[in-house]
């Protein structure tokens, strides 16, 4: 009968360059819309009519009985078109079983289950052999059959090399099956049904560069077995699957089986969502579900976090759309780059990715997660702790840990780059980024920025003048990076304050700053680092020591 789903019966073709060789994907008389004569259907279809052997003759004679005619044209599945009924029939006193073939019926004696009785593909004939250029996962067709016994109908699918191959096979030609599957089909009340069976491969062969079909029908495996057996067989097809057979994440006891999320496909697309996981390349594994299917896709998108998975069938070359994409939906991590504001709300099982550049020395950072200088691979981090006078002071971190939404200076001995291939990455619990995070010691606060090119005018950032550090006011067009810190103020003068580090200011040599228990004439300076033999009011250093003179 007439299938749209046998579009793939071409008579031949050319295939990969893996496989070096030609022929069909599919049968190309599947459906069976083609008769030489209304007993055979002919085009790779052949029954007694077509036998050879001693005894020949005898199935296409009267004193046979005309055996081949065992063989019909009968009304198709659905009630259109055509398909094939094959039925024993008593010849010479014993049953001779339905037959029908793609390669030849070799009748060598009127004793049924004598060896000299078989089908096999005659290789150097056309019409009895078929070049098959598939390695097909399963057989399927639709089928009626009537047992006169207790038996069943068979369908033998065998794929072979470059030899007559036989049905029953011989052992001394086991070498040569590269594949089968086999169908049984009990009675079927006399009601279509549709069967299949799926192929096995022979474990550790390379393809011959020549394969064969031999497919045969029968009423009876057994030769000469029951009487009245009629079995009728159409629409025969072979699939290629194009999906995955497996697709997990994880290792070990701990993977799981995304395939379970997967949505239905749409357009040869199966979605899948993993918008709980996090993608990384080393936790994905999956397996093609087709004996001869390939992966021919394997992406990562970052920017969509979506993973892109394409199967394809091993007919691919004749029915381009078999075919499945696997679209895998990973969760989106966090990522803070210089040229985009950083957004996040409070999630226990969180990942950043972070770009940026630390240039050697002192850095303000602000963080919507907890660290510490150690990981980002800086040298030490200090907290702002009060505000005298003219001096901004801050202390070391005990144990270098940093408190998410918390401004910091941080110092690193040698610049620092995390790029896009070389990321700082972070897992774990993140905060909410809070515009609003600051640390007050009036007048000054110190306040994290989360904002890209955050504009400075009317600000204060950390500005290193020949080692010291001073707080600076941002100028006309000054901008401030995200995850950074800066300072406000409505103190009077506070362009130039500086910044003293564990009761120490920068920019006045360890040489010239003498330890603790100075001596009374040890050298003063003032906070610009200029030694001074008179002192006013305002702040000093002697001996590395802060002096306040009110």
């Amino acid at each position: 009968m007439k299938n749209i789903f046998l579009l793939l019966a071409l008579a031949s073709c050319s295939f990969s360059a893996k496989a070096q060789t030609t022929g069909v994907y599919q049968h190309p008389n599947g459906n069976f819309e083609s008769w030489e004569t209304d007993n055979e259907p002919g085009n790779h279809w052949t029954s007694f009519k077509s036998a050879d052997g001693d005894k020949a003759s005898l199935a296409n004679g009267p004193a046979a009985g005309y055996v081949y005619k065992n063989t019909t044209k009968v009304t198709g599945y659905g009630g259109t078109g055509s398909a094939v009924k094959i039925k024993s029939k008593q010849s010479w006193g014993k049953n001779a079983n339905g037959n029908l073939t793609t390669g030849r019926i070799s009748m060598g004696s009127t004793t049924p289950e004598s060896s000299n009785n078989y089908n096999r593909s005659v290789t150097g004939n056309d019409k009895f052999s078929l070049l098959f250029a598939g390695k097909p996962d399963r057989v399927e067709f639709d089928a009626i059959f009537k047992s006169g016994g207790s038996n069943a109908g068979r369908g033998n699918f065998i794929l072979h090399g470059d030899v007559d191959y036989k049905d029953p096979e011989v052992t001394e030609q086991a070498s040569y099956k590269y594949g089968q599957a086999k169908v049984y089909v009990q009675d079927t009340d006399s009601k279509w049904i549709h069967v299949g069976g799926d192929f096995t491969y022979t474990a550790g062969m390379t393809r011959p560069n020549k394969v064969y079909l031999l497919a045969s029908f029968t009423t009876n495996e057994t030769p000469g077995g029951s009487p009245k057996d009629e079995f009728t067989i159409d629409n025969v097809k072979f699939i290629y699957y194009n999906d995955l057979k497996t697709l997990t994440y994880g290792t070990g006891s701990d993977a799981q089986d995304l395939l379970a999320k997967a949505g239905k496909a749409v357009n040869n697309v199966v979605s899948i969502d993993a918008s709980d996981l996090f993608y990384e390349k080393s936790k994905v594994a999956f397996k093609e579900k087709g004996q001869g299917a390939n992966i021919t896709e394997e992406k990562y998108d970052p920017a969509t976090c979506i993973l892109t998975i394409k199967v394809e069938a091993n007919d691919i070359s004749v029915n381009t759309k078999n075919y499945t994409i696997y679209k895998v939906q990973f969760k989106k991590p966090i990522t803070i780059s210089d040229d985009q504001d950083v957004s996040t709300t409070e999630d226990d099982n969180a990942k950043v990715i972070m770009t940026r550049t630390f240039k050697k020395g002192w850095n303000t950072i602000c963080l919507p997660f907890s660290t510490t200088a150690e990981a980002l691979g800086a040298a030490k981090v200090q907290e702002l702790t009060d505000c005298t006078n003219d001096l901004i002071n801050f202390k070391s971190v005990e144990g270098g840990n940093m408190e998410w939404n918390t401004p910091y200076l941080i110092y690193f001995n040698e610049e620092k780059a995390f790029t896009s291939k070389n990321p700082f990455i972070f897992a774990g619990k993140v905060a909410a980024s809070n515009q609003s995070t600051g640390v007050t010691f009036s007048p000054i606060t110190m306040r994290g920025n989360y904002k890209a090119k955050f504009y400075m005018k009317g600000y204060y950032g950390v500005v290193d003048q020949n080692g010291v550090q001073r707080i600076m006011s941002g100028g006309e067009g000054a901008t401030l990076g995200p995850c950074r810190a800066y300072f406000q103020t409505s103190k009077a003068g506070a362009n130039g304050m500086l910044i003293s580090f564990d009761g120490q200011t920068t920019g006045i040599t360890a040489a010239e700053l003498n330890a603790e228990g100075a001596a009374e004439d040890a050298p003063i300076y003032n906070l610009q680092g200029v030694r001074v033999n008179h002192l006013t009011k305002g702040v000093y250093i002697k001996g590395g020591k802060k002096i306040i003179v009110k």
